[in-house]
């Protein structure tokens, strides 16, 4: 019975032991496998930090797209990104666009970028009162799209629901003054269908009720901001400026405004020219008495505030001060004199 006490005893040492040393060669080989990965998925280079766009395109699965990033510099090893993407389980969601990688990001950061679409993005700025072409000049400018793209685009976009059927015919005025952030793969025909959406979406919400209050079409209504736009510089007169020229509408006045003349003759911040007052243009508001067909360029929120909300003054003339200011007058014998005694 000893010997077999014994011999019990013994067995059960040596599965422990022969246990322990599995157990001790799992934990190691966990511990060296890790400790490998980690190398393979840190970053490439800590130092070189400058990021470089790279595309992913459409339909890449995970292997393809780790290859690509390989070859690239940007990962050590396409094996690793693969593995990692699919422990954690994000293999399926790596997303096609363009990115700003850098070699100084682990692989971990990078399939996070690319899994969660962090797409690169471009910003452009648009200031108010810009014209249509100059919208363009901006766009191309800024490495978005090229003149010639966005002349097409304004041409073959789709129009959101909303806009009036002058703008079928010209989408000057209607382009939104605004920051946008864009991707690399936005194209023209979507960067003017959103500046369009960002002036509908501001129309609803600060605009529409007014608008029909003032008895004002939208197209009349961006029509006069784009002159207010051009025509006063500081935003506490923007409403003295729509009050002078809704006067003269109202008493069928000519609105007499220099900013239509230089639209009309194709000029942009120039001096106009006795020729270029008599020019027989529809734009040209020396000689007609009424708004221009459409707007001048592209007003910003205040210009189109001011347009439906005058303020509640006589005035009919102003005249520059030389500072961005003007001077109001109630009566055209008032204004010549005050534009004499500037000229002096």
């Amino acid at each position: 019975m000893a010997k077999k006490g014994t011999s019990k005893r013994k067995r059960r040492v040596r599965f422990s032991i022969i246990l322990f040393v599995l157990v001790l060669a799992t934990v190691l080989a966990g511990y060296f496998i890790y400790d490998y990965l980690q190398g393979v998925l840190s970053p490439l280079s800590e130092e070189e930090v400058s990021p470089k766009l790279v595309r992913i395109p459409e339909g890449a699965d995970a292997g393809e797209i780790a290859e690509l990033l390989e070859e690239e510099g940007l990962i050590r090893s396409a094996w690793a990104f693969r593995l990692w993407a699919k422990l954690k389980r994000l293999d399926d969601n790596l997303q096609a666009g363009s990115y700003a990688l850098s070699p100084s990001m682990s692989t971990q950061q990078i399939i996070g970028v690319i899994s969660t679409g962090q797409v690169h993005t471009k910003r452009f700025t648009i200031p108010e009162g810009t014209r249509l072409m100059g919208i363009g000049e901006i766009l191309e400018r800024e490495g978005i799209c090229t003149t010639l793209e966005f002349e097409r685009a304004l041409k073959d976009v789709k129009l959101p629901a909303g806009l009036p059927a002058e703008a079928n015919e010209s989408l000057e005025g209607y382009l939104f003054p605004d920051t946008y952030l864009v991707s690399e793969e936005t194209t023209a025909e979507e960067i003017v269908a959103m500046m369009v959406g960002r002036f509908l979406e501001l129309w609803r919400e600060e605009l529409s009720d007014a608008a029909e209050d003032s008895g004002m079409s939208m197209h009349q209504i961006v029509t006069l901001a784009s002159i207010i736009e051009k025509e006063a510089l500081l935003d506490e007169e923007r409403a003295l400026v729509s009050a002078v020229f809704h006067n003269r509408l109202d008493r069928g006045m000519r609105l007499e405004s220099c900013a239509t003349v230089l639209y009309a003759v194709d000029k942009t911040d120039e001096r106009i020219t006795i020729q270029d007052l008599k020019v027989d243009h529809p734009y040209n508001t020396y000689k007609y008495n009424k708004l221009p067909p459409g707007p001048i360029c592209s007003p910003g929120l205040k210009s189109l505030i001011a347009s439906v909300a005058p303020a509640d003054v006589d005035y009919l003339f102003f005249i520059s001060c030389g500072d961005g200011s003007h001077h109001f007058s109630k009566s055209y014998v008032e204004h010549e004199q005050l534009r004499l005694e500037k000229e002096r």
